[in-house]
């Protein structure tokens, strides 16, 4: 009898919760419908109801979105889906609601959501993120928040590549890009991409710009940009220089990305781009000539280095105390590759680098690129060591 009781308690407890948060979330919503300027009431909320379904299917159709940058916004938009299905775990109770819409001039409303784990009980918010919506006589379209950002950031031009930043810009850093761009281009034989390029602090500073309000997964990221995602890029710390990925852009026009060998991908991107992070000390991007005379730095003073283990051994991690000095993200097992790459390049031209990110991926990377170089420079794991040095001491 007394389970019984304790039982209907309990039922009576979860009724009366559930009861609480629907009036919570009228109250919210009349709260909303009644502010100032909100005049296309419940026909937004009927389109933040479908949004939400559409969010956690992930089923983002191209006629809810608006705007001339509709195929970056539906990437983002997208993108925030894929993040609500990351956090969708078999142990989890997620929870997306609207926690505020407000207007904004030109019929828009900022509409802001909250994802939230209820089985996660010390650390249960996951997200909070903003998603513009944009109203007209038919239908509400929705859209990323880039543009209500930055709609009056500066914005100049070099090449095909349009940079927006907020105070000043280092010219010559965006003339090389924008170069760089051309070249990459030249030799994959496509047209150079316009490109727009958002200069930011850091990676936490992208994220607002992408609608991220909080997300627990990026906390303590700092040293990364974005990019390219439908021709935009943000920048590595403030710098001009994204030429690292816009490498593994174009490579990925011609290869299928899922089955390129990375070793390659990475040495020529060292290569022809630069080693994506910036040296800690001056904030330049470090490139291969500076990374080449460090290491050749480094093999005198630890003359019993084995370049073969080294190259393995710090490929995917930098394991060795060679460039700490710069930076805690610099390889130099991607060095390494990028001279045995540069050395096909110059022997075999674009046919070269081609059998190189063709090469695969079976059983691993390492493997595919050790058949391709010995087949095409005559370097197997016996002779890496003498014939590397060689290249590294005649670089």
């Amino acid at each position: 009898m007394k389970n019984k009781i304790r039982l209907f308690i309990f039922f009576l407890f979860l009724i009366s919760n559930h009861n609480s948060l629907i009036a919570q979330e009228n109250n919210m919503k009349e709260k909303i419908l009644s502010s100032y300027g909100f005049v296309h009431g419940e026909k937004v909320f009927n389109a933040i109801d479908d949004l939400i379904v559409h969010l956690k299917s992930g089923e983002i159709k191209e006629n809810m979105i608006y705007g001339k940058e509709k195929s970056f916004s539906l990437n983002q938009i997208n993108s925030i889906s894929k993040s609500i299905e990351y956090y969708n775990t078999d142990t989890s109770e997620i929870e997306l609601k609207l926690l505020n819409a407000f207007p904004f001039p030109n019929n828009r409303y900022k509409l802001q959501f909250s994802l939230t784990d209820k089985k996660d009980i010390e650390n249960p918010l996951k997200m909070i993120f903003e998603i513009m919506a944009h109203a007209n006589d038919n239908s509400i379209q929705f859209s990323s928040i880039l543009d209500y950002h930055t709609s009056f950031w500066r914005t100049k031009k070099y090449g095909h590549v349009t940079y927006y930043y907020r105070e000043k810009i280092n010219e010559d850093r965006a003339q090389s890009f924008a170069q760089k761009n051309v070249m990459l281009a030249t030799r994959f034989k496509k047209e150079p991409v316009a490109l727009n390029f958002y200069m930011v602090e850091n990676y936490q500073e992208i994220l607002p710009l992408l609608g991220y309000v909080y997300d627990e997964s990026s906390i303590g990221k700092i040293r990364d940009g974005l990019g390219v995602l439908e021709n935009v890029i943000f920048s590595v710390m403030n710098n001009e220089d994204f030429s690292h990925d816009l490498f593994h852009f174009y490579a990925n026009t011609v290869h299928e990305k899922a089955t390129s060998n990375w070793v390659a991908h990475e040495g020529l991107a060292y290569s022809w781009g630069n080693a994506y992070y910036t040296n800690i000390n001056n904030g330049e991007m470090a490139d291969q000539k500076e990374l080449v005379e460090e290491l050749k730095q480094y093999l005198e003073k630890n003359p019993d280095t084995d370049l073969l283990e080294l190259f393995e051994n710090n490929f995917w991690k930098p394991k060795d105390d060679i460039y700490t000095h710069l930076a805690p993200d610099f390889k130099a097992g991607r060095l390494i590759a990028s001279i045995l790459c540069d050395a096909i390049y110059k022997k075999h031209g674009m046919e070269g680098v081609h059998q190189l990110i063709a090469s695969g991926r079976s059983p691993n990377h390492f493997d595919p690129f050790y058949e391709i170089i010995d087949d095409l420079l005559g370097i197997t794991k016996k002779n890496f060591h003498k014939k590397v040095k060689k290249l590294i001491d005649n670089y």
